[in-house]
């Protein structure tokens, strides 16, 4: 993580674990790994076929949960009466579809490697292109690893996705070789990244504890609207916090293999 002292990395530990339910289980955000040009991290996708995919259709809120600077993603109802969809504000009356991506990540470390649960929220583009075409290449991703390489910084951030050449004498030690989800059972990356609409209510009305549909007020979005609202953390609560960090990977070993050409595995947000 870049410029984030140690006691701001526990309350950011203890929010994701109070948004994940309680789940005692360390969740990582892809800021920590990916903080600036030219990082990356090796990682291995849980997914093995396109059912595995799954969107949720969500509304972009400004200025109701703190440190929302860019908007906060809040789960539409699917009903007539979701106060979202009725808002006079038509910028937070659109719904878009995203992708809530769940993942292990390999942190490096003088014996090999730990196994990092992370999530991650993209465009559906991320899966209905980038993830789709890895899996018309390579079948069943669960069974490669990939690196995620960072270029650029700010809305000009892009991400690639390159196959990890698993012969090679890093990849090839039994941490990286044994496909392990352990870390990820549990973890409900859809409820760590976006608010429901309980939740949206509370923030509205700090002292009323009703779950009840409430006026939406009119909220502004901002004028990019592609702008990673991923990194935005849940309101803060006291739990027990993990005290794993991300460790500089120092490797560089180029893959033998590429990406289906046929379709992008760049995208820009």
């Amino acid at each position: 993580m870049a410029n984030v002292s140690y006691e701001e990395y526990q309350k950011q530990q203890a929010a994701r674990q109070a948004a994940n339910g309680g789940n005692q289980k360390p969740v990582h955000f892809m800021n920590e790994w990916l903080a600036k040009d030219g990082d990356f991290v090796v990682v291995r996708f849980p997914y093995t076929s396109p059912a595995d995919i799954q969107f949720e259709s969500v509304h972009n809120v400004v200025g109701v949960f703190p440190g929302d600077k860019f908007g906060k993603s809040v789960r539409c109802t699917g009903t007539d009466d979701c106060p979202l969809c009725n808002s006079k504000d038509e910028a937070v009356q659109k719904r878009k579809l995203k992708f809530y991506a769940k993942f292990v990540v390999y942190n490096p470390t003088s014996t090999g490697a730990e196994l990092c649960a992370t999530v991650w929220e993209r465009p559906s583009g991320f899966a209905d292109i980038d993830l789709k075409n890895l899996m018309v290449e390579y079948g069943d991703l669960s069974n490669y690893l990939f690196k995620i390489v960072r270029t650029g910084k700010g809305t000009d951030t892009r991400y690639n996705i390159i196959p990890v050449n698993m012969a090679s004498p890093v990849y090839s030690q039994p941490v990286y070789t044994t496909k392990d989800f352990t870390c990820l059972e549990g973890i409900d990356a859809t409820k760590i990244l976006s608010k429901s609409i309980e939740q949206y209510n509370q923030a509205l009305n700090p002292t009323d504890n009703t779950t009840q549909h409430s006026t939406v007020e009119d909220f502004k979005v901002p004028e990019s609207k592609e702008v990673d609202d991923a990194l935005g953390l849940p309101p803060q609560q006291t739990q027990n916090v993990v005290t794993s960090q991300p460790t500089t990977h120092t490797e560089v070993q180029q893959p033998t293999q590429t990406v289906n050409t046929s379709g992008p595995t760049r995208y820009k947000f």
